[in-house]
């Protein structure tokens, strides 16, 4: 995907990976957290040590964190191979604190982020051996995309997000949506803006204009339902919303603010339109009070984010998928120029 020849000034937002370094241990990133202690009773979990994968591809292309890309990016690929089932060519998801695997192998929305981890991590700027075995894993669990379809779209989406070719394309394009409600799906629930970024890359990928122009709409029309770019995004939250009946509110999450931002940044790198920019940039500051409540969710002291927003609060616990969501939003920012780290940050 190009990059715009827009040329807009560019954000300062702090880069603090201190709870990320709380939340990291020999084993993986620990899921939960009680405020900003890491509550080791609630153990790991592919779907957060991919979203760490991705994080450690985005440090390492951004040149920032000193050692932690190349450490975080082994261990993530690691974690990725360990749950790796080769007989039923599945993954498991959750493991304990002693590193027990807790489920059977089976698809789900972890295989999706494994697949987008492994792809960001195969073509970041870290050692070669880091980067053939996240390629190798990759290719083993790519041929699992029409199973994952099964399971539904976000799984499809997550992949999509780290292949590049444009298999996916064919399972994520939508079929005749309603005209009131041009979705891919009857609700919205969460990860939303996950779908349609999605589909906008894989079509770009294989050079789809048609396709890429739906997933357009469909990114214009969810940027609206949550109100941009008129005022501060109020976002889905946990009560989902079903098409036909009216926003049920509810807690705000964090991984909705970060897909919407990132969603946001790739139909401004795809198509220059300023307005884009704008509100992934509006989006993006769900983080730091730019929201319904007027409160940052964001800890710029220790890096870390809290785990929800509600009307007139936020949950205090800071845990291994929100502070992630937060930083992958962040780097992701960057990489277009939407976003400018502090020169000064240490290594």
């Amino acid at each position: 995907m190009s990059i715009s020849s827009v040329t807009r000034p560019a954000l300062a937002r702090p880069l603090n990976l201190r709870h990320l370094d709380r939340l990291v241990d020999a084993r993986g990133i620990v899921q939960f957290a009680r405020g900003e202690r890491p509550d080791l009773s609630s153990g790991y979990c592919v779907d957060d040590v991919a979203r760490l994968g991705v994080v450690a591809a985005g440090l390492s292309t951004a040149g920032k964190g000193g050692t932690r890309p190349g450490r975080w990016a082994r261990l993530a690929v690691h974690f990725l191979w360990q749950a790796w089932d080769p007989g039923t060519e599945r993954l498991h998801n959750l493991m304990d604190a002693r590193g027990r695997w807790l489920d059977e192998p089976h698809h789900g929305d972890h295989t999706g982020r494994a697949i987008w981890a492994l792809g960001e991590l195969t073509g970041a700027p870290l050692p070669s051996r880091v980067r053939h075995r996240a390629a190798r894993l990759r290719a083993r669990l790519a041929p699992t995309l029409p199973a994952l379809a099964r399971h539904g779209l976000r799984p499809v989406a997550y992949a999509a997000l780290g292949l590049t070719g444009h298999s996916a394309l064919s399972l994520l394009d939508m079929t005749a949506p309603p005209a009131d409600w041009p979705w891919f799906e009857p609700q919205l629930t969460y990860d939303n803006a996950r779908l349609p970024q999605a589909l906008l890359r894989t079509a770009v990928a294989a050079g789809d204009r048609a396709t890429a122009a739906r997933a357009l709409a469909a990114i214009d029309w969810y940027a609206e339902r949550v109100g941009l770019p008129a005022g501060p995004p109020r976002l889905v939250g946990n009560l989902w919303w079903r098409h036909g009946q009216e926003h049920a509110g509810g807690d705000e999450q964090p991984l909705d603010a970060a897909a919407l931002a990132e969603a946001l940044t790739d139909a401004w790198l795809y198509t220059g339109e300023e307005r884009y920019a704008a509100m992934a940039a509006r989006a993006f500051g769900w983080f730091h009070g730019d929201n319904a409540a007027g409160l940052p969710v964001y800890d710029p002291a220790d890096g870390g984010c809290r785990d929800g927003l509600g009307a007139s609060w936020t949950n205090r616990n800071k845990g291994a998928e929100s502070t992630l969501a937060y930083h992958q939003a962040l780097l992701r920012l960057t990489s277009a120029s939407l976003v400018k780290l502090p020169v000064n940050y240490p290594p």
